[in-house]
């Protein structure tokens, strides 16, 4: 049982690594938006956007809109720092 959940933990591991690499690319073009709406006299926050990709998303997966929603607004919330 221990070597099943150590296997477990490692591809927990592993899968936290990619989650972490794909936020930091994710960020990356965050840092090139906040550029160009920079450029453009563009808000840093677009409502309509937010609410559209959580319903994009909710309709590809089976998590919880809930969770949907407060995971993506730790996200927003960080990319507001970044753009500002």
């Amino acid at each position: 049982m221990t070597n099943d959940l150590d296997g477990w933990r490692g591809q927990i591991n592993e899968l936290d690594r990619q989650l972490l690499k794909t936020l930091e690319a994710r960020f990356r073009v965050v840092e090139k938006i906040a550029e160009y709406k920079k450029e453009h006299g563009l808000p840093v926050r677009d409502e309509q956007r937010e609410t559209e990709l959580i319903a994009m998303l909710a309709r590809e997966t089976s998590l919880s809109p809930e969770f949907l929603r407060e995971l993506y607004s730790a996200i927003f919330a960080y990319s507001y720092l970044i753009e500002q």
